[in-house]
């Protein structure tokens, strides 16, 4: 095992994520999407600020309807730019 591997906690991991970096998240509507770690940077975006000015990239559609997923990076500042593949209409937004 590689000694230098070191488990951080939620707020340590998230304090890695500098501004106006890309964050790309994989999953399928909530199955595989990592929501506690989406859950995170939003805490921290609302509680401090940052991270801010992200880009998020997805593959499919990621959240419930009701606020999971990409709606964690519904907040004005938080996401510059989306590039975002839809299933169903087979399009890349950017």
């Amino acid at each position: 095992m590689n000694s230098n591997f070191k488990l951080k906690s939620l707020d340590e991991a998230v304090a890695l994520i500098p501004n106006d970096a890309t964050v790309a998240v994989m999953g399928f509507i909530t199955c595989g999407v990592p929501e506690y770690l989406l859950r995170g940077v939003e805490r921290s975006f609302l509680d401090t600020g940052a991270p801010h000015d992200l880009g998020l990239v997805y593959t499919a559609g990621i959240g419930d309807r009701k606020g999971g997923g990409a709606g964690r990076f519904a907040h004005e500042g938080l996401v510059r730019r989306v590039i975002a593949g839809d299933v169903y209409k087979r399009q890349v937004f950017t």
